[in-house]
């Protein structure tokens, strides 16, 4: 994943939004996630752009997640 083109596009297509990086345990980006619509502003849900490259097996307690693929594949155990 080129992190420098997407995070420009990102800040591009989504002004002032946060944008945060999640790595690795070798310090390599694995994920990059643009908050368009963060909790703190809407306490109910949040909506977020992702940009996986590869992501770590982990759950949320409480948590639904919708996804959206784009381009490539995606995977979900």
């Amino acid at each position: 994943m080129d992190v420098k083109k997407v995070i420009s596009k990102l800040k591009q297509q989504y002004p002032g939004k946060t944008i945060i990086k999640n790595m690795d345990k070798d310090g390599v980006v694995t994920e990059i996630l643009c908050e368009i619509k963060p909790t703190q502003d809407h306490p109910k849900y949040s909506e977020a752009i992702a940009v996986i490259d590869a992501s770590m097996m982990h759950f949320h307690k409480k948590l639904h997640e919708t996804y959206t693929i784009l381009s490539g594949k995606l995977t979900v155990s």
